[in-house]
């Protein structure tokens, strides 16, 4: 009885730290939700975990003012300077947009993405806690 309520109370702390991540990032996903077009000022490579990620600075109008902006752009992140350099060069040739705060423009970026895959990871998880509910239902029906 003690392992099950250890694997119960484990599956809900998984469930519970998924539960937040997603709900941070679907907050800040809609959160964002006006674009404008956005002036790359500065590119530069980063290291981040013995990778090499793009960053940018940027600019963009809203609210009839100039924003500021620094952004990390999503992985893929590279293995090597030279192959961030490579795609550096043909990321910067694309128009970019500045998603931002419709209230806060602030708040910005310069991509957005639903996350699907907390999304994935969070109903599992509640969907484990359920067969552990419906498992504790049936041990109770049997004795």
């Amino acid at each position: 009885m003690k392992i099950q309520l250890f694997f119960f109370l484990g599956v809900c702390a998984i469930t519970l730290h998924f539960s937040i991540l997603f709900g941070r990032d679907a907050y800040r996903y809609f959160s964002l939700n006006e674009g404008a077009k956005a002036r790359i000022l500065q590119w530069e490579i980063v290291e981040i975990k013995n990778r090499y990620a793009l960053t940018a600075d940027y600019t963009f109008e809203a609210q009839n003012k100039s924003w500021l902006g620094a952004f990390t752009l999503m992985p893929p992140h590279y293995l090597n300077e030279m192959a961030a350099l490579s795609a550096l060069k043909e990321r910067a040739k694309e128009n970019w947009t500045a998603w931002h705060n419709g209230k806060n423009p602030q708040i910005s970026a310069l991509e957005k993405s639903f996350p699907t895959g907390l999304l994935v990871r969070t109903l599992i998880c509640y969907g484990v806690l359920a067969y552990f509910f419906a498992l504790k239902r049936k041990v109770e029906s049997v004795y």
